[in-house]
């Protein structure tokens, strides 16, 4: 706790005092710097201090003469308008600005965010460029050699699991404007230190890829294709990590940190023809029922949807008419070797879904009747190679709403379509698409 101000004025008064007593009559008591020492440890009593503690200050940090009133209000920084002003060299930083004006006891909490999110959103524009030259260079390597993609797909999937690493960043200065209290934070990422981050995730994501494929290319060799499948394509999706990865290297320390995966286009385009080669001789017998309000439906469209899926996941679908007078759960309980007899010796799986969709409430909003509908699937994935159950996705959905024909079957058109996705999603994650 804070002593009162008269005990603390009362007690440098006995200082003077007893100062006065030793030194000479002709010198003078220093109350002004007094009076500074006595504000400065106030200030930094109160949080008032213009870098916090832990945090490195900027380089060029002015700091006050000695015996200078600490209180007075700091002078506008130039970042705060130019970022390029802040002294750090773009080639080793990138920085970003950002402020607030509200938030209380939070205020600082709230400027520094948006200084890391404007450093951030810098660096998503940065790697979103180096996303196309990666795509290219990864489809010219790529192409006659492995089942190519186009560059623009690949820059779609690069997106879709890009984790921006921004370690490394720092707080290095705040200002405070006198006028209105607004705060303003510099952000600033080192990008060597940044950049060796990058590449030891590097490093161990080609260690896990490389474990992958030489247990796919072993299953493959003992004639374990649903295995090979899942393994070889496990693979193949996290070499796409590491050219997300490659290009965030790219964006942040190019020159600086040196890039692992640099000699690796060989091997990960013999990895991508060994995935499409042992993808090519898997083949899954698909079952599957679908219910539209209480009555058996066709399945067409949603067979469809899942062999893509399963493709995506190293897999062939193959249609296989479910037996007459036989429901979900009657497979559901037959044990593996049952299951390939009736789905056929030559096939490496076998997926038996059950999905059902149905009406649970209407009500007539305004001039529309709004439909509530409920989607569920349940599923049964059998590596017949090893007898055994891969995996069992299943979900629940919540009620969505759906306007139009009132009929069952139009009403559940975008529930079901919503619960196939998140069954995909399942399935994808228990075979470790994640």
């Amino acid at each position: 706790m804070r002593a009162p101000f008269s005990i603390v004025l009362g007690l440098l008064a006995a200082a003077i005092v007893l100062d006065a007593g030793c030194s000479s009559p002709k010198e003078k008591p220093d109350l002004d710097g007094l009076r500074a020492r006595r504000d400065g440890a106030f200030a930094e009593m109160d949080g008032r201090a213009p870098v916090a503690s832990g945090e490195r200050p900027r380089a060029d940090a002015a700091r006050p003469a000695k015996g200078a009133d600490s209180a007075k209000p700091r002078p506008r920084p130039r970042w705060v308008d130019d970022v390029n002003a802040a002294g750090y060299p773009r080639e080793l930083h990138i920085l970003g600005v950002g402020s607030s004006a509200v938030g209380g006891d939070n205020i600082r909490a709230l400027a520094d965010d948006r200084a890391r999110a404007e450093l951030a959103k810098e660096v998503r524009v940065q790697i979103n460029s180096e996303f196309t030259a990666v795509a290219e260079d990864y489809t010219r390597i790529s192409k006659g050699r492995a089942e190519s993609q186009s560059s623009s797909r690949v820059v779609e999937q690069l997106r879709s699991r890009v984790d921006i690493v921004l370690d490394g960043v720092s707080i290095a200065d705040r200002w405070t404007d006198p006028a209105d209290g607004t705060v303003w934070s510099l952000a600033v990422l080192d990008r060597k230190a940044t950049g060796e981050v990058i590449r030891d995730r590097m490093n161990q994501l080609l260690q896990d890829i490389r474990k992958d494929a030489d247990m796919g290319r072993e299953d493959a060799k003992a004639g374990r294709l649903f295995q090979a499948s899942r393994a070889l394509n496990l693979a193949t999706r996290k070499s796409l990590g590491l050219l997300a990865y490659r290009a965030q290297l790219r964006c942040i320390a190019k020159g600086l940190v040196a890039d692992p995966s640099a000699a690796t286009e060989e091997e990960m385009t013999a990895l991508a023809r060994d995935a499409a080669a042992v993808t090519d001789r898997v083949r899954i017998g698909a079952i599957v029922f679908l219910d539209v309000g209480g009555n058996p439906a066709p399945a067409g469209a949603l067979e469809g949807d899942l062999s893509r899926a399963l493709r995506d996941l190293g897999m062939t679908t193959v249609k296989v008419p479910p037996p007459p007078q036989t429901a979900f759960q009657d497979l559901k309980g037959r044990t593996a070797p049952q299951i390939k007899e009736l789905v056929g010796g030559q096939l490496n799986g076998a997926l038996i879904a059950q999905f059902g969709v149905r009406e649970t409430a209407a009500q007539q909003i305004g001039q529309t009747l709004m439909h509530f509908c409920r989607a569920r699937a349940e599923a049964m994935l059998v590596d017949l190679d090893t007898g055994r159950i891969v995996a069992s996705p299943s979900f629940d959905w919540s009620p969505k709403t759906h306007s139009g024909n009132p009929d069952a079957a139009r009403a559940g058109e975008a529930a079901l379509a919503a619960g196939v996705q998140e069954f995909v999603e399942s399935l994808r994650a228990e075979l470790g698409g994640k």
